[in-house]
């Protein structure tokens, strides 16, 4: 991610969902959130383990290739959730970095 100033956030955003570098993605609650910058990162939120657990399958059911996928999420709530650990340890070979943001968002 590129480092964004709080004076050109908004408009480097803009730029980027028109550019489609950058697609958001919302689960049906509104309680999940998928953000896709570029082709291979992904940043999942969500507010329970569930919803980052289907977030975590639906980005493993759209790609083929794994090779540079990187996903970015709670480490707080893999810790705490047996399901998404069983996951997480399928895809060790993969890039996966668990982020302790709770307190940021």
């Amino acid at each position: 991610w590129k480092l964004y100033q709080t004076k050109c956030i908004k408009n480097e955003l803009t730029q980027d969902l028109k550019d489609k570098k950058l697609v958001l993605l919302v689960n049906e609650k509104e309680s999940g959130l998928i953000m896709n910058y570029g082709n291979d990162d992904y940043y999942i939120y969500g507010e329970t383990s569930d919803d980052i657990l289907s977030g975590v399958r639906f980005v493993l059911s759209q790609n083929s290739s794994k090779d540079n996928l990187a996903i970015y999420t709670s480490k707080d709530k893999i810790d705490k959730d047996e399901e998404l650990q069983k996951v997480f340890k399928k895809v060790i070979n993969d890039e996966i970095i668990a982020l302790d943001y709770d307190m940021h968002i």
